[in-house]
């Protein structure tokens, strides 16, 4: 028998049933040993991901374990079997059983992860040695560091006059060029690179100069990069000068040259000034006398006097041509890059000074771990708690070279040890897939070089070749697209590069990059499963100005109302006549901008849709009016005008009230107590007090006052708001300012949690689709970038250029780099923007299951720029007069009615029983330093002096504590015991207390209904039970009969017998059987 290969890897396309395969792995390694669970670890990238896959796993335990015999466990039980030949059907339940229940009650060692989180698990075993504190945050909000960063830059100039200099001089460049002297967009935006992986190199190499070395350093790239750029367009200027200049001596006219106007040497006067894009044209008249002249022009001086210009001025221009582009481009991020050198400084400051990790850090941490760890990195599993054996990693085409660098090691160290009888290790992945490179994902390391990196001869390739998501029509219409198109783009950049130096061509196809795409897609055709439907629609509409005959130009604003017309007609033949339900409908966008101009067509013919703009509880009405509210309450009554405006006009609205526009005037010189005819009474009269309770609870009287409590449409954000309000205190955000600028900074971004289950239309971004499947698929605005985002920044190595102290640099991605000294960076940074929009579209097509439609916009010359382009291009035969291509077949299915565990609520559930139960011990008498009772102060407090002693002694502990807690003086202290013995030494009340065998203090007693109880004494004597409650007020009231009574009722149903009622009035001195 062969030993098989200790690691698969498994290219799993689109609906191939990639769960299902890790699953069976997972499951098959699991049954080698009831503690196996233990040594298996399972990488996946969402926390979605990974309670799906931790869902399956138990659902399928379980389900081996109690005999399930449904087709659903049939299928892992077979492959269980085979994989153990030695285990019976009744062996295998009886083990399932057991590893279900140990993994139960071992849970914490279930080890299915997020990467993210087996990094902070590692981590956190480190903390000691990484100089981290044990109880350290992530921090995840890149822009509240940036802007933390920012400012701390703006700090440092009043002491480094040398960064302020740097300032004044970025400043002065930019209004040389005509910009504005503010520079803060493009660094701020630029500050991103810094939580890049990328961004690790420039600043190992920046540290590995020296601090003290980098001003002078960068001055020399100042005066290198000038200098580059201004002798390479002084000679052109010269020598374009110097031939114009000898035209005009010998007499030669426009009207004299072929082609008269349009002749490239009519333009040499351009070149001149200093338009260089008309020099390239010169260079096909170069040793070309017949192309100069008109027939019957004779001007050979011109010729010989011109020609050898021109052959100089092509040499020049070509020679110096890539370090001229390059020093282009560096220019414009030099300063930049200086300023991000001082960030990178005081990033390490910020790491310092806060106990915060940056999720960006933790992956350069785990990564130094596990390169101390080598080929032993056992002292990590001692840390960690577990051995890991067995590596599964979900979703591979996502990993980032640092990501796979880490796990490289402890991979390969368990490879070392291979089991012999199963495949060890699995990495499942599809380079299709692979849409999240701005996150670092490299698709290249599942395509090649993490079989390369762990020695091909210990892996299996295998791929899962049926699709059991799609109908057969969708089926068939993908295979033919992912045949095409691949072979479309990568023709396009062969031909691309096929006018460029020798040097780069042959760089192109060493590195195979002239099949890389057809290559990765040559495995994209998918077999039909024996569960696959028949039929399938598929609808591609190409919108031109045909269709907007009114309009004076088709722009993109009118094609994307075009199509979201159209769109709109579409779903409603759906819903009304194939009977579609709305959340089998999904519409996939690129952007959010695309996402609200989606949802407000939608909305706006009442089709209810979700979306994550939709979700955000920063956008909801009742959320704005509470947070408006809180800024009118700690702010200066003069600076609040525009708050108490919002207020207003929110209040009003959520009420359909009519709003009066003199409602607004003057509200700067106008208190809140004024505002009693706008706003609510309660409101204006109390808000100082209520200032004075936590958050939460303030949130909920607000709640309750501004009547949002029935508004049943606001009722989830309302809720989610509450318990926001509660995490952000548990976080450390104590008092209204902290919680708005912690709501400012995070909150603002929190989204409602998508309901699962209700009928309405996802609009969602391809990005966050991926996994997901929906019957009917519509990608209304298919026009992304093929070529990449002009004037994005990427990383390129300078280590061949004059910046090779850097070891990298950002640059701003633009096609003047196609000719510059890092040419082939530039080649390959397009290969991948290529490979990124492809894959969008893959993401895209393969979520229908048997419906799709896409919508592309027509242009009068085909250019592929961006993927509607290359659809148009594909289809361009089969596109009918109307710019139609459809293959209608549509599949009848029946809608499952599934059964929601939804609770409808009808009102907001506010309650102060809760609060008053979770109040922490030292705020217990808050109520006393506010005089809320009416009893008085002194009242209340003896209230709860009586309730909880009995005795001298105890009244003097009591008493004692209140006073360190700053609840009374100390010279009060001794009236209240007075009083309070005044109280016990009442004879009638000393016969009761001195009877009771047992005392139950203030204890709460909860009802059928959940409402809670609490009489101040319960004494218990062997035949009969007393209810005891102090009162401190002068009047006798029914109520406080009604009351003892109900607590009477609730201990008679608990079960207790012979029970009596007594009201003690404490002013009086009055004992009242009730």
């Amino acid at each position: 028998m062969n030993m098989p290969q200790p690691l698969k890897i498994l290219q799993a396309s689109a609906g191939s049933g990639k769960t299902f395969s890790l699953t069976a792995h997972y499951l098959t390694l699991l049954f080698s040993g009831e503690n196996k669970y233990r040594e298996i670890l399972a990488v996946t990238f969402t926390n979605k991901a990974t309670e799906e896959m931790k869902t399956r796993i138990l659902e399928v335990l379980l389900g081996l374990a109690k005999g399930n015999p449904s087709q659903k466990i049939e299928d892992y039980r077979k492959l269980i079997l085979t994989a153990y030949p030695v285990l019976s059907a009744q062996e295998l339940q009886f083990k399932a059983d057991k590893i279900y229940r140990k993994i139960l009650h071992d849970y914490s060692r279930f080890s299915v992860s997020t990467i993210d989180g087996f990094v902070q698990k590692v981590i956190r075993g480190f903390a000691f040695e990484l100089g981290l504190n044990a109880d350290y945050n992530l921090e995840m909000n890149y822009d509240k560091v940036k802007d933390d960063l920012v400012n701390k830059l703006d700090e440092a100039l009043d002491h480094n006059k040398q960064l302020l200099q740097w300032i004044i001089d970025l400043a002065i460049e930019r209004i040389s060029d005509n910009k504005s002297w503010n520079y803060k967009f493009e660094l701020y935006n630029l500050i991103g690179e810094i939580f890049s992986e990328r961004f690790q190199i420039f600043e190992d190499a920046v540290s590995t100069l020296g601090l003290e070395n980098v001003d002078e350093l960068f001055k020399k790239y100042i005066s290198v990069t000038k200098s580059e750029i201004k002798n390479f367009e002084d000679e052109l200027i010269a020598l374009a000068t110097e031939a114009n200049e000898a035209l005009n001596v010998i007499g030669v006219e426009t009207e004299h040259l072929k082609g008269k106007s349009r002749s490239a040497l009519a333009k040499i006067i351009l070149v001149a000034r200093g338009d260089f894009s008309k020099i390239e044209p010169l260079f096909n008249l170069i040793d070309q006398p017949e192309e100069w002249f008109q027939k019957n022009v004779s001007f050979p001086e011109a010729y010989d006097t011109v020609n050898p210009i021109l052959q100089k001025l092509k040499t020049h221009y070509l020679t110096h041509l890539p370090n001229y582009s390059l020093a282009v481009a560096f220019n414009k991020n030099l300063y930049y890059l200086r300023l991000m050198q001082e960030i990178a400084v005081l990033l390490k400051e910020y790491r310092a000074e806060n106990d915060n990790l940056l999720i960006s850090d933790a992956q350069k941490l785990i990564s130094g771990i596990t390169e101390d760890a080598g080929d032993n990195p056992s002292f990590i599993w001692e840390k960690v708690g577990n051995r890991y054996r067995n590596f599964l990693f979900d979703e591979f085409q996502d990993t980032s070279t640092s990501q796979w660098g880490s796990f490289k090691s402890l991979l390969t160290n368990a490879m070392a040890t291979p089991s012999q009888d199963l495949i060890d290790h699995l990495i499942v992945g599809d380079t299709k897939q692979s849409i999240y490179r701005w996150r670092n994902g490299d698709w290249n390391i599942l395509h090649k070089h993490a079989k390369l990196d762990v020695g091909a001869e210990n892996v299996l390739e295998e791929s899962l070749e049926e699709n059991y998501r799609s109908a057969e029509n969708v089926i068939t219409f993908n295979n033919f697209l992912y045949k095409a198109i691949p072979l479309t783009l990568q023709n396009e950049l062969n031909e691309n590069l096929s006018t460029k130096p020798e040097s780069i061509s042959k760089w192109w196809q060493d590195q195979h990059y002239q099949q890389i795409i057809t290559d990765i897609y040559s495995g994209s055709t998918q077999n039909f499963a024996t569960n696959t439907l028949k039929g399938g629609t598929i609808k591609i509409k190409k919108f031109g100005k045909d269709h907007a005959p009114n309009e004076a130009r088709f722009t993109e604003t009118v094609f994307r109302d075009i199509a979201l017309d159209d769109l709109v007609e579409e779903i409603k033949y759906l819903k009304d006549e194939q009977q579609y339900a709305l959340k089998d409908i999904a519409i996939l966008v690129r952007s959010n901008s695309e996402a609200l101009l989606t949802v407000k067509k939608l909305m706006g013919h009442n089709l209810p849709v979700l979306s994550g703009d939709a979700l955000l509880i920063s956008n909801n009405s009742a959320i704005q009016l509470i947070i408006n509210t809180l800024k009118v309450l700690i702010g200066l009554e003069t600076q609040t005008a525009l708050y108490k405006a919002n207020c207003i006009a929110l209040y009003h609205s959520l009420h359909d009230k009519e709003i009066d526009a003199n409602y607004y005037l003057n509200l700067n010189s106008k208190p809140l107590h004024t505002l009693t005819s706008v706003l609510p009474v309660a409101l204006c009269e109390n808000w100082q007090s209520w200032l004075q309770l936590p958050l939460p609870e303030l949130v909920e009287i607000l709640i309750e006052n501004y009547g949002l409590k029935s508004l049943t449409a606001n009722l989830p954000y309302l809720l989610a708001f509450r318990d926001l309000t509660a995490s952000a205190g548990k976080l450390g955000e104590k008092g209204i300012i902290s919680f708005l600028t912690w709501w400012e900074e995070d909150g603002i971004k929190k989204s409602l949690p998508s309901p699962e289950g209700a009928d309405a239309i996802q609009i969602i971004t391809i990005h966050k689709s991926k996994g997901l499947a929906f019957r009917a698929v519509f990608v209304p605005f298919c026009n992304w970038e093929i070529k990449g985002k002009p004037n994005g920044t990427f990383w390129v190595s300078s280590e061949e250029t004059v910046y090779k102290e850097l070891k990298g640099i950002p640059l701003k991605y633009n096609e003047a780099l196609a000719d510059s000294a890092i040419a082939k960076a530039y080649y390959e940074e397009l290969l991948y923007n290529n490979m990124d929009a492809l894959n969008m579209l893959y993401v895209a097509t393969t979520r229908a299951k048997d419906y799709l439609y896409i919508a592309t916009m027509a242009k009068k010359e085909l250019k592929l720029s961006n993927m509607g382009d290359v659809i148009n291009f594909t289809f361009d035969e089969q596109f009918d007069e109307n710019g139609v291509y459809e293959i209608v077949d549509y599949v009848n299915t029946e809608n499952k009615v599934e059964e929601s565990n939804f609770i409808n609520l009808k009102s907001y559930p506010t309650t102060t029983r809760l609060s008053e139960l979770y109040i922490p011990s030292e705020d217990k008498h808050l109520k006393h330093l506010l005089n809320i009772e009416k009893s008085g102060r002194k009242g209340s407090l003896l209230h709860d002096i009586l309730a909880s002693a009995s005795t001298e002694k105890e009244v003097d502990v009591y008493t004692t504590n209140l006073v360190l807690q700053g609840i009374i003086k100390e010279d009060e202290k001794q009236k209240l015991i007075g009083s309070a013995l005044e109280v016990l030494n009442n004879p009638e009340l000393q016969a009761i207390l001195g009877k009771a065998s047992e005392s139950i203090v203030e204890k709460n007693i909860i009802d059928a209904n959940g409402k809670l109880h609490r009489p101040d004494r319960v004494l218990i004597n062997a035949d009969e039970v007393i209810i005891l409650d102090y009162k401190f007020t002068l009047e006798e009231s029914d109520k406080h009969i009604e009351q003892v009574n109900s607590y009477k009722t609730l201990l008679s149903e608990m079960g207790y017998q012979n029970i009596k009622t007594y009201l003690f009035y404490a002013v009086k001195g009055k004992l009242k059987l009730v």
